[in-house]
């Protein structure tokens, strides 16, 4: 019973009912945790998702490409389950266990960043990149990358740096602020100790 809690994303109350608009940053996602991903999207009824790359990061595609194909059937099941979500606008950073192609054709309305891009929205200037080395120089409001721990999390100041290996991370309402949720418990497990070792 333990476990299955633990397995859970807490949502906060407030983020269900906010009308405000809401971005959600999501990065190095095993895919044993999208379905509960998906029951976080559907109650927080984002308009933008930006995912910054490895979206099913228990498969290290980098280090073994001979499991292209099973990573192709587990993005094809990432998009069904977030076919629903026909009103939120995704993005995505291609990250070093991704495939650029593979992506583009399960989510072909997408906007896709091979490395870093820039968004512009009603919450701000977000400069997103799967490495934070790859953005940390650019004007925004916002950074949100993943990859590893060499640059924690920022949540004051003019620019806020955003490291989702620890935490999702919802920007919205008007002010915009900052509401963190952890991942499932085993989440780091399943990335293999991604946190600590950038892999």
């Amino acid at each position: 019973m333990l476990y299955r809690i633990l397995e859970k994303i807490i949502i906060p109350a407030n983020l269900k009912n906010e009308e405000s608009i809401k971005l959600i940053h999501l990065t190095d996602t095993p895919s044993q945790i999208h379905k509960e991903l998906k029951h976080l999207i559907a109650a927080i009824k984002p308009d933008y998702i930006v995912h910054t790359g490895d979206i099913c990061d228990d498969i290290k595609l980098e280090r073994s490409p001979r499991k292209i194909d099973l990573y192709d059937r587990k993005i094809a099941h990432f998009s069904k389950l977030m076919a629903p979500f026909q009103d939120t606008k995704f993005y995505f950073v291609i990250g070093n266990h991704d495939d650029y192609s593979i992506v583009r054709r399960y989510f072909p309305d997408a906007i896709i960043f091979e490395e870093r891009g820039c968004i512009e929205n009603e919450l701000g200037i977000f400069c997103v990149g799967h490495e934070f080395k790859a953005i940390k120089n650019l004007p925004a409001d916002y950074f949100l990358f993943g990859h590893d721990m060499t640059q924690n999390s920022i949540l004051t100041g003019d620019q806020r740096i955003l490291n989702g290996l620890e935490n999702i991370y919802v920007i919205h309402g008007t002010p915009a602020e900052i509401t963190t949720i952890e991942y499932p418990y085993s989440t780091d497990s399943l990335r293999q100790k991604k946190s600590w070792r950038g892999l």
